[in-house]
């Protein structure tokens, strides 16, 4: 297993600013953002082959993020020996100027999950930006 490894804090920042003598407007670059991301996607998948897939969901995916919103991620998983709630420390991506949020699944988790009618998935494969999906998984993948 890989260890934790430190970010990378050198990308230019996705806040955007436009200013007047009377108003100051800020906006997130959200192509910088996904971008970044999608680099970040790639040197992480080099380091952990059991990487199946990863989906960018919520504010960035559905276009309406703001200043201050995060990325939301899903990484999943062939199948992994780490607790739950710690697979997220060992699959974090390098730094892109917002925060990211991540949750790591394996395959077996995804499929129970979703027999049991959970709308998490459904939503994140609507609304979802596949960032990665491993040649080797695509075929056998009905997420």
């Amino acid at each position: 297993m890989t260890s934790i490894h430190e970010p990378t804090p050198n990308a230019a920042s996705p806040i955007q600013e436009i200013s007047s003598p009377s108003v100051r407007i800020f906006w997130l670059d959200q192509n910088q953002v996904r971008s970044c991301l999608q680099q970040a996607v790639k040197r992480m998948v080099e380091k952990h082959p059991e990487v199946e897939e990863v989906w960018l969901f919520g504010s960035l995916a559905r276009g309406d993020a703001v200043p201050g919103s995060d990325a939301d991620l899903m990484v999943l998983l062939t199948e992994s020996q780490l607790p739950f709630l710690e697979r997220p420390l060992y699959y974090q991506l390098d730094f892109c100027g917002v925060g990211t949020d991540v949750l790591v699944y394996t395959r077996a988790e995804l499929n129970r999950m979703q027999s049991a009618g959970n709308h998490f998935f459904q939503t994140v494969r609507s609304e979802g930006i596949c960032l990665f999906r491993s040649s080797t998984f695509s075929e056998k993948s009905n997420f």
